[in-house]
């Protein structure tokens, strides 16, 4: 297990992070607040790989769809490698559905080799064997959107990924319709959020 630290001597800090699980914590100097940001660049980086995307949500911020663009491998290279002597710990990729990028699998293993953690969360779309594979060896966490109503499938999806040692997030956009949802998970939780590493709740 890979524990680095970073200390930033002007905002009177130390950040520890674990390569291996994407964990990171601040420590700040006694008498000193955590600070909002970091002066000294970027600790995580969100990074839109992709513009493409099956579902073409009229809520999508970024308009995706599926004559959406994809950057090229050598683009997104240029940007890890930037990444990687800004400092930067964490890379989140997003789109579109990032994982439907054809070179993902290449682009997980290039962040990795610059010894920065991935992650990245997916429409639940595409999400092939070699994915989920890759997705297990280079990424700290994954995240699946959730889109209502509920289905089976979806369910199976989150049973798969979680049967393969993957930690997942659920990230659910507030609004009229998932409200109900949400009251019901918190009054009686499904037996699936039982494997769920945490729910996440978007404006």
């Amino acid at each position: 297990m890979a524990i680095i630290h970073q200390r930033h001597e002007g905002q009177h800090y130390t950040v520890f992070f674990n390569q291996q699980t994407g964990l990171q914590m601040r420590a700040e100097d006694k008498g000193y607040e955590e600070p909002f940001w970091s002066q000294d660049g970027p600790e995580l980086l969100d990074f839109s790989i992709t513009n493409y995307c099956e579902r073409e949500c009229q809520f999508c911020y970024r308009h995706s769809n599926q004559q959406g663009k994809n950057i090229y491998l050598k683009e997104a290279e240029l940007v890890i490698d930037q990444a990687q002597s800004a400092g930067v710990l964490q890379i989140a990729l997003g789109g579109g559905n990032p994982n439907q990028h054809p070179q993902f699998v290449e682009i997980l293993k290039m962040i990795r080799e610059h010894n920065i953690v991935p992650s990245y969360t997916s429409n639940g779309m595409g999400l092939t064997e070699e994915i989920l594979t890759a997705t297990k060896e280079c990424c700290g966490a994954m995240a699946l959107s959730v889109y209502p109503p509920i289905s089976d499938s979806f369910i199976e999806k989150i049973q798969v990924i979680v049967s393969m040692g993957i930690k997942l997030n659920l990230h659910i956009i507030l609004s009229t319709v998932t409200y109900e949802i949400l009251k019901s998970w918190l009054t009686i939780p499904p037996t699936f959020l039982d494997s769920i590493n945490a729910v996440i709740i978007l404006t």
